[in-house]
Parts: C-alpha cells; sequence; structure tokens
C-alpha cells in the first residue's frame, strides 16, 4: 500500500521507523536506514546515520544506541530502527528525509535488491493511545516493472514535514538511486522538499529558500568503508574524469564526557585525559618506515600541524617517501590505566583532499583578508578543499576503561595487478562467481593478468637501467597503483603499540572485516604479502579457505578453490612461463583429475597425485601424436601406446622413455602423412594394416638406449646427456626385426580420449576434468 499522506499527533511521545530486510538469520545483510534534517533555509542542518546515532540532542536516536535513548521508550523491533522525540524538535528543523542504502563491499554485490525482503515500518501511539503500527513494502521499487535489473545502493523511501496546523506529516516517495551513501543524495534529496511545494501544494519555507548544488554531498562514513581517493572525490561524477588526489589533510579530534561528580565534597574534579595520536607508515614487508605522533610531529612527506611556507620539505624526498610506503594505519591511544577511553566521548577523523590548496585557518591574515573582501562585496573566493570522509568512533561511559587505545583508519596502496583488480576485470559479483566461470574464460582472465605483468615487468626494467646509464636512482613507485582509505573503529587495551603489534600486523596485510584478538574471517578479504603476491577471496579461523584469486611475484595466478589455507579443489592456474593447469587439486598440488598445457603446445590430460603425473592419463605432442598410458609419480611406465596419423607405437616404457621390444603398426587411414605411391602401394599389395616388431631409437639428446639395472630400471650415465621429462615421443625412430604382418584395424585418435587443441586434431572438453 501506498505511504502517506498522513498526519502523524503533533503532541506524540514517540515515532519510531525501522527498515527490515533480513528474511532470515542467514542473510546476514547489512542496510541502513539514515534520517537528513533541514532547515528552514533548505539547508541540511544535521544527519543521523549508523555512524552519527544520535542527532539533533537526541530528538533522533538509532536504535541499538541504547543508552541515548530515553527511560520511557518503547521499544520496536526492526532490523534498523530510528526513534523520533517531537518534543525535543529544534524550531528550525522543517524537513526530515528518511533513505535506506546498502554501503558498497569491495568484492561483492551488495545493493538493496541483493535481499529478498525489503520493508519501511512506521510506529507510533495517538493522544488517546490508540498504536499505530503500519509495514509498506519497498522490495518492488528495487526491480522496476520492464525495466532491467540494475545497482540500487540507496531509496529516498519518505519525506516527513512539519506545518503548524497539522503537525508531521509523512509522505512516500520511492526515488531509487546508484549511490551508495545517503550523503550523496542531497540532490535528490533537496528535488524531493520542492515536489512537495510544486507538485502536491505544500507551502514549505525549506522550499522556497532552497538553492539546489548538483554536486552537493555530506560525507557519511561508515565502519569498513573501503574506497580509492580518487573516487571518493570525484563523488557522484565519473572517477575517470576526477582530478589525482597527490595531497591530503588528516583533521583529528575528539571530545570528552563530562566529568563524574566528585565522591566527597571538596574534591577535586579529575583531570581531563590527554589523548596521543599516531600515523605509524610501513613498507611492502611490514616494517614501520617512519611515524609521526604527539611527540614527534615531522617526517619525510608528512608533518603534525601546518608547516610555514620556509620549511615545504623537498619534492624528491617526498617522492622517494612515497616509494617505501605502501600503507600507513592512524591511532588514538589514551594509557591513563585509571581512565582509559571512559572519558572518551568520540574520536574523529576527517580526510580531506588539499591538492587545489587549501582554506585559509581560522583567525588567520588569510582569513581576515578573505572576510574583509566579502564585506566590500567581492564574490568569497571558492573552497580549494574537498572533504572525502569523516568517520568517528563513540565511546561508551565508564564501559570503556579497558580501551586504552583505537585504530581509526588505514591509507593504503592497491597495486594494478592485485588479485583483487584481476577479479574486478571480469564484472562478477564475487569470488565465488569468479572461480565458477568456465575455465576457459577463467584461463583467458588468468593468461591477460600474465601477460600485463611481464609486461610491466619489461617496462620497469627498462626504467632502472635508464636511470641507472643516466647515473640518477629511482625515487618513484613504478608498479602502478591507486591510494585508498579503510575505516576501521576497532578499539584495544594494552599499555603500548607493542601491545598490539599482532592486530597492526594484521591491519597492515589484510582488508577485510577484523575485530580485535579474533581470527581473520571474511568472504570479501583482501591481503598483501611481502613477497609481492596477492589474494582477494574468502578467510575463516585465520586461512584463506573457500574461493579465492591468488597472484604470485613471480606472474603466475591462481583462481579456484582453498580449504585450511592451501588450494584444494577445483582450480586454474597459469605460470610464468606460459603454462597452464585446469583441474583438481589438494593441498597446493595437482591432484586428481587435471589437465596440463605446457608452453611448447604439448597437453597432458589425466590423473595426478601429489603435483605429478600419477596413474592413467593422455598426452598430446606438437607434432598430433597421442601418448596413452599410465604414469607413476611423473613418468610413463609400463605398456603404453603413441599414436600419430601415420602410425602406432606400442611399447615397454621406464622413466618415461621406451626400453624393451616395442610393435611399429601402420594403418591405411595413418598414411596421411606419405607419400601418395608408398601409402597406393602398401594398401594394395598387404591390405590397410601392417605390423612388424621393431626396434627404436630415443628421442635426440637423450643419449642412447638406456642401460637397465636388475630391477629395470635405467642406469644413469654421467657422461650423457639426463633423460628429457618430458620427451618428444615425435623424436622416436624404428628399424624393422620382422617381416609385416596383417592385423586388424584400429582407431586414431584413440577411443579412450579426444583431449588436445592442436591443428587437425579433433576438438575436446574437459567439463569436470575427466577426459571425454
Amino acid at each position: 500500500m501506498p505511504l502517506g499522506p498522513f498526519v502523524l499527533p503533533f503532541r506524540g511521545d514517540q515515532y519510531s521507523f525501522a527498515i527490515n530486510f533480513n528474511s532470515s538469520p542467514e542473510e546476514k545483510l547489512n542496510f541502513d536506514l539514515a534520517c537528513v534534517a533541514f532547515d528552514v533555509k533548505g539547508n541540511v542542518h544535521d544527519t543521523l546515520h549508523v555512524r552519527k546515532p544520535t542527532a539533533l540532542d537526541g530528538a533522533l536516536v538509532k536504535g541499538f544506541e541504547k543508552q541515548a535513548l530515553p527511560e520511557e521508550t518503547v521499544p520496536v523491533e526492526g532490523d534498523d530502527v530510528i526513534y523520533m522525540f517531537p518534543k525535543m524538535f529544534e524550531r528550525q528543523v522543517e524537513v526530515l528525509v528518511f533513505v535506506a542504502s546498502a554501503p558498497e563491499i569491495p568484492g561483492k554485490k551488495h545493493d538493496l535488491s541483493s535481499s529478498s525482503k525489503l520493508e519501511f515500518a512506521v510506529s507510533y501511539t495517538d493522544v488517546s493511545g490508540q498504536a499505530f503500527n503500519q509495514s509498506f513494502d519497498i522490495k518492488s521499487l528495487t526491480l522496476p516493472a520492464g525495466a532491467p535489473e540494475g545497482q540500487v545502493s540507496s531509496i529516498i523511501v519518505a519525506v516527513m514535514y512539519l506545518q503548524a496546523e497539522g503537525g508531521w506529516t509523512l509522505r512516500d516517495v520511492g526515488t531509487c538511486l546508484p549511490y551508495d551513501s545517503p550523503g550523496l543524495v542531497i540532490p535528490e534529496m533537496k528535488r524531493a522538499i520542492l515536489d512537495l511545494r510544486d507538485k502536491f501544494g505544500v507551502a514549505l519555507d525549506a522550499a522556497d529558500n532552497m538553492v539546489l548544488d548538483e554536486n552537493e554531498r555530506v560525507p557519511i562514513t561508515r565502519q569498513w568503508q573501503d574506497q580509492a581517493l580518487t573516487d571518493a572525490s570525484a563523488g557522484r561524477q565519473d572517477p575517470t574524469a576526477a582530478v589525482p588526489v597527490t595531497k591530503l589533510r588528516l583533521d583529528l579530534s575528539w571530545t570528552f564526557w563530562p566529568p563524574p561528580p566528585p565522591a566527597e565534597e571538596g574534591e577535586d574534579p579529575p583531570e581531563e585525559p590527554v589523548p596521543e595520536f599516531n600515523l605509524i607508515m610501513y613498507n611492502k614487508d611490514g616494517e614501520e618506515v617512519q611515524s609521526i605522533s604527539s611527540s614527534s610531529r615531522e617526517a619525510t612527506g608528512a608533518r603534525a600541524g601546518r608547516p610555514e611556507p620556509e620549511e615545504e620539505e623537498e619534492e624528491e624526498e617526498k617522492q622517494e617517501t612515497e616509494k617505501e610506503i605502501r600503507s600507513m594505519v592512524l591511532l588514538v591511544t589514551n594509557y591513563d590505566e585509571e581512565q582509559g577511553f571512559s572519558r572518551i566521548r568520540t574520536v574523529r577523523v576527517r580526510v580531506v583532499d588539499v591538492t587545489r590548496g587549501e582554506a585559509p585557518v581560522p583567525g588567520s591574515k588569510a582569513a581576515a583578508a578573505a572576510a574583509a573582501a566579502v564585506a566590500a562585496g567581492e564574490a568569497p573566493a571558492p573552497n580549494p578543499e574537498m572533504l572525502l570522509a569523516d568517520f568517528s568512533v563513540l565511546s561508551k561511559y565508564e564501559a570503556d576503561k579497558g580501551v586504552t587505545q583505537v585504530a581509526l583508519m588505514k591509507l593504503y596502496k592497491e597495486y594494478g595487478d592485485s588479485a583483487y583488480n584481476v577479479f574486478k576485470e571480469a564484472k562478477v559479483d564475487n569470488a565465488g562467481a569468479f572461480v565458477s566461470q568456465d575455465p576457459e574464460a577463467v584461463l583467458t582472465q588468468l593468461k591477460s593478468y600474465l601477460e600485463t605483468a611481464k609486461a610491466q615487468k619489461a617496462k620497469e626494467a627498462a626504467a632502472l637501467a635508464a636511470a641507472e646509464e643516466e647515473g640518477e636512482e629511482v625515487t618513484t613507485d613504478l608498479r602502478p597503483h591507486t591510494w585508498r582509505f579503510r575505516t576501521l573503529g576497532l578499539t584495544y587495551g594494552g599499555d603500548s603499540l607493542e601491545a598490539v603489534e599482532h592486530d597492526i600486523k594484521n591491519l597492515i596485510a589484510f582488508d577485510g572485516t577484523l575485530a580485535p584478538g579474533e581470527a581473520r574471517t571474511c568472504a570479501t578479504s583482501r591481503a598483501a604479502f611481502a613477497n609481492g603476491d596477492t589474494y582477494f577471496g574468502s578467510y575463516q579461523d585465520d586461512v584463506k579457505h573457500g574461493p579465492g584469486v591468488y597472484t604470485f611475484a613471480s606472474g603466475a595466478a591462481y583462481a579456484g578453490e582453498y580449504q585450511g589455507g592451501k588450494r584444494h579443489g577445483r582450480g586454474v592456474m597459469v605460470f610464468p612461463d606460459g603454462g597452464a593447469y585446469v583441474g583438481e587439486f589438494a593441498a597446493d598440488k595437482f591432484e586428481g583429475q587435471g589437465q596440463y598445457r605446457y608452453p611448447d603446445g604439448s597437453v597432458y590430460t589425466g590423473a595426478w597425485e601429489a603435483g605429478k603425473k600419477h596413474g592413467p592419463g593422455v598426452y598430446w605432442d606438437t607434432a598430433r601424436g597421442c601418448l596413452h598410458g599410465v604414469w607413476k609419480k611423473g613418468l610413463l611406465v609400463g605398456e603404453a601406446t603413441y599414436d600419430q596419423p601415420a602410425l602406432r607405437f606400442r611399447g615397454e616404457f621406464v622413466r618415461g622413455v621406451p626400453a624393451g621390444g616395442a610393435t611399429y603398426t601402420l594403418t591405411g587411414h595413418r598414411t596421411l602423412d606419405m607419400p601418395c605411391f608408398a601409402a597406393a602401394d602398401i594398401q594394395s599389395m598387404q591390405g590397410p594394416t601392417l605390423a612388424l616388431n621393431c626396434a627404436y631409437g630415443i628421442p635426440p639428446g637423450s643419449g642412447d638406449e638406456p642401460q637397465l639395472d636388475e630391477d629395470g630400471q635405467p642406469i644413469e650415465d654421467p657422461d650423457k646427456p639426463p633423460l628429457p621429462s618430458h620427451p618428444k615421443y615425435e623424436g622416436l625412430t624404428y628399424t624393422a626385426e620382422e617381416l609385416p604382418q596383417l592385423v586388424g584395424d584400429t582407431v586414431f585418435p584413440p577411443e579412450e580420449g579426444k583431449p588436445v587443441p592442436l591443428p587437425a586434431v579433433p576438438a575436446f572438453s574437459v567439463a569436470t576434468g575427466l577426459v571425454t
């Protein structure tokens, strides 16, 4: 049913608004109901959202913020609830806008269409005591009739406005938007307020005084928000058109709870806490490079406070530091054993892009000059700063004595060749969808990564060589990368940074949901390792577990299943030399059924064990030959058959090369590569198929026929070249030892399999890792 318009009781003590989206406990979606308050001038007056759970001095409160709710609050069920207390409202607030939103989660499809259930609920009790409770289905808004499914990350659910003669009136809107934060849809909220006046004739001062700016936004930053600085700067605009962020300012602040009353008359109040900050910078190996803090306020390329112009550091030094640093973690600490964070109400950090310059500092000469210019009738200078994130952590009074340090934020480099970026290129919903693609599609994507990595390494090597030739030092990071920020809000105990060293190491190398002292478990984890490897996928109990993508610094890449930290199950892997494997893994090794494609184009399909060919299999060489037999620990053993279009060779193999008696068979349809007259003569005189016992010569470069020991194994001769790991069986030569005999026709390729896409060889498929 449509929502409103209806008038809520003017003197109601409490209104409640809820959004319900988890249709079962297993769904575990994380949506947010936010409220933005506009004043009579049409400006944003205050906001209420998950990281700011109270607004308008307690007139609006998020349901989870129990301590801020009045004792007489009537609790309401809902996945996310906002309580409103009309009698506490500031008089200048005229319009409230309710927005449901789904924060973006890197590596996972997470928007409002992800849920099978989505409803907005309104409840209150009127002056007569009559309870009102009504739910409104808004799920249908995420799937417009006749339109393709698209990303719906925010819905302006309703507006509520105050009129003197009628009280608060609620009216539905239902506008769907692709932006994942309520702070990015301020222009659409203002249009909804203008529609109240223009379409419905509602007289509102907010509409009459409003200025509509399509680029207006309010940073509403959630915990675990993970975003590229350039994307945050672009906001609603196309990120490709955004100006790169080259200089940041972090504004750090904190507020205190009032001191407790003295226990005895005349007792001095407790001293105010003295928090300190640390911005610690780490290299790719997880080693601390440098830091700035309350006691050490300067470092190369960074400083606390505003420097004087003559104190600006040289650009070369900044670049050198940028090359070394891979990540930074911002912490606020108060090691006071008596108080901890019990007196600290909020800790807040604002991330400000000052690439274009900074606004004048209040009270400075520049600020005074700007104010004087405005007073003289000049237009105010545009503010060159841009607020990218505004994140705070709320402390619980008297509940956080054990908390002595808070990790607020992480800034880090995401390299272009990371596993996460390989996943993003596929444009699928999550790691599970990536590894579930057709193996050929996964192989194509991993090979594309391999070629890109090779080209980048060659480019880096050329740049280093050129710099060395010029006698210069490369001071910039040559690997393409993007700086990102990730909000943390994690609280720890301990009396020093060393006490949480393990947790900080996790923050440096791991991008996923974390809890102090607990094992890493997250389906959308991203990890960067000291050796240059990267991972994107599922973590469980501190190890890789489930679907994932892994890129190696060497250029290799894997996409498939993990178990207990190791590759286990179905997977696809490419190697730096161009080889590729599609099949089953166990404990990080090829095991089960799988196919290996060698760089030269030859292919083995069959059984594996402990990383080696083991069991029945088929090997196709580059001459369209098919070797069919049984392998043991990587080598062909026992009787095997080698088929080519013009011949069949059957014989005994030891350690992968022929050893013992053999039979050479020539069949009519195997005369493909023989001169026409010879084939015709053979067929006319002897019939279609001939067989003879023969001797053979082993492949060139393998030495002579191996001498066998008493166990039938070749005796290695140190004066001869070693036997090849994967001999080119097309190099075998034959010498007849008997006259040919007529035998029955055979089929080529063998009936057991047609397993390789080489020219002039029938196609094959490995749908389940088994030869078909």
